[in-house]
């Protein structure tokens, strides 16, 4: 049986995603190397993991040109959707309106252009 997916972004600037995603209430469990400046790096937000890996600007660059109608959306459940989109505005994060027609949900975009979807998880 499966039990977790912990999907593994490309970043241009590890500290700046970094302070991209503590804004969103991730927290460093990890990073490597331990001394120094890191260019990996695990995060987590309750059962939320991702790690983040430093790559080349041209590398980074790759993933956003490619001939592609669709990049990597990561659809993520939050408990307190109203709220959630409020702190994020307040934090000046840039958010789409909050989609209430069907499942509530609003989307965000990281430093690096992934696409971050927040929809209402009240389990």
């Amino acid at each position: 049986d499966m039990k977790s997916l912990t999907p593994l972004l490309h970043v241009r600037d590890l500290v700046e995603s970094l302070d991209f995603y503590q804004i969103l209430g991730f927290e460093l469990e990890q990073q490597m190397p331990e001394e120094g400046a890191p260019n990996w790096a695990y995060i987590v937000q309750g059962p939320v993991h991702l790690m983040l890996q430093e790559v080349s600007d041209s590398q980074a660059e790759a993933r956003l040109t490619r001939d592609s109608e669709q990049d990597l959306v990561l659809h993520i459940g939050h408990g307190d959707l109203l709220g959630f989109h409020a702190l994020l505005s307040e934090q000046d994060v840039p958010v789409s309106d909050m989609q209430t027609e069907g499942l509530p949900e609003f989307m965000i975009r990281d430093p690096d252009g992934y696409a971050l979807v927040f929809f209402l998880d009240e389990a």
